[in-house]
């Protein structure tokens, strides 16, 4: 049912194999970024004047696809889903049918697909699916007895995965394609192996149909840090390997702990972050045949992994939040060969209104929510911008960055 992948990770930390930081750039950079949307509360661009984005996880797909969802749509006292082809001009595609829901991020596919649930406090209406081709929204996902959704996600194939919460409290990871629905792993039920998971995290979805996620392993209840823990890939028809797993599930172990996210790409790569020796949080790549660290803590100018979900692409280049020794918030990129800065507090950009700058005041990061990156390697992001000379604030931004690609000789 299951396989564990057994790799010499300590090797790759003790001699040197670890990719290194690429030498850094100029302190302040004019980022090649395209603003794709902004929100403000007197002003706007592909958006009304008084819409708050909250801290929306922006979603990129392989065409150039963007979409995000509203807090507050300007005008209105309801969320929204805003969806941009190809970058472009962008519209709300999609708002609550019960008025004061609320609403996921979504989950975006290459056809433009989006799905997202709909939600309040105490109350779901399901998960609903918006036909970027018929240009029309269903449900797709029912609630049955008081049951919740999170995370929902859909690939190229129309498969829909969503982590289910039932009227008990247990989740189970479920997806769903047509009539046809399958439940890959379930918190309190012992599987084939004879394991049983206290607690699911977050799960990630690929075009071939493989979900990856950390999982807590125990009784119900059983979901203190002293748990065993391990981040699982599961395969279409339900089996799954162990990617890694921590110090309480093997004391030989590198990681003593994991972060609750996980990123995963068409090629099967996943990206995770894990404890390794001295308290140092580490950023992990497992694909091609290896697992090895990309950046750790103290490397070069990283002096922080921030606790975002990392993402990475078929072409196993990583996107990650990071804080540099000086302070600030970056968005940086890895591969097997290193990582770099792509752009960071107090960088340039372009607004609609003028040439601005990523809020680097003392009171906020900067950086606002998670990251998306494409095949093509651009990354599409939301922060909050300020005039240029830093006096005024302009809102929050979302935009699609371009970067360069990875070095030779990969």
């Amino acid at each position: 049912m299951y396989a564990i992948k057994s790799f010499c990770i300590f090797a790759l930390l003790s001699f040197g194999l670890v990719a290194q930081e690429q030498p850094p750039t100029n302190d302040v950079e004019v980022l090649s970024a395209t603003l794709v949307a902004r929100a403000a509360q007197n002003t706007g661009f592909q958006l009304p004047a008084g819409s708050i984005l909250g801290i929306a996880d922006v979603k990129l797909n392989n065409r150039g696809d963007i979409a995000f969802d509203v807090d507050v749509f300007g005008g209105t006292d309801q969320a929204a889903v805003w969806y941009a082809p190809k970058g472009g001009e962008g519209k709300v595609v999609f708002r609550p049918t019960v008025e004061g829901r609320l609403l996921s991020d979504p989950g975006l596919n290459n056809r433009g697909d989006l799905v997202f649930a709909q939600f309040d406090f105490g109350v779901t209406d399901g998960v609903f699916k918006y036909d970027a081709n018929a240009r029309a929204t269903e449900v797709v996902i029912r609630p049955e007895r008081n049951q919740g959704f999170a995370f929902p996600a859909i690939n190229d194939i129309g498969s829909v995965l969503t982590r289910t919460s039932d009227e008990a409290g247990d989740r189970s990871f479920r997806v769903v394609n047509g009539g046809q629905s399958k439940i890959l792993a379930r918190e309190g039920v012992k599987d084939a192996a004879g394991i049983t998971l206290s607690y699911l995290f977050r799960p990630v979805l690929n075009n071939q149909g493989f979900v990856a996620a950390k999982v807590r392993r125990g009784e119900r209840g059983q979901v203190d840090e002293t748990q065993p823990d391990a981040i699982r890939l599961w395969k279409p028809d339900g089996s799954y390997e162990v990617v890694a797993v921590d110090i309480h599930a093997q004391p030989s172990s590198l990681f003593f702990s994991f972060g609750n996210s996980v990123g995963i790409s068409d090629a099967k790569h996943v990206v995770f972050t894990a404890e390794v020796s001295g308290e140092k949080q580490a950023l992990f790549l497992f694909g091609e045949g290896k697992i090895k660290a990309l950046a750790i803590e103290g490397q070069g100018d990283l002096a922080a992994i921030e606790a975002f979900a990392p993402v990475v692409n078929s072409k196993g280049v990583v996107a990650f939040r990071g804080r540099l020794k000086s302070g600030k918030s970056a968005i940086l990129t890895a591969d097997w060969n290193g990582f770099k800065v792509v752009a960071k507090q107090g960088d340039l950009v372009t607004s609609d209104l003028e040439t601005a700058k990523i809020y680097d005041r003392e009171d906020n990061q900067g950086f606002i929510g998670g990251l998306a990156i494409n095949d093509s390697g651009a990354i599409a992001f939301h922060a909050g911008i300020l005039s240029k000379d830093g006096e005024r604030f302009l809102g929050q931004g979302i935009y699609l960055l371009s970067t360069t690609p990875p070095p030779a000789g990969r």
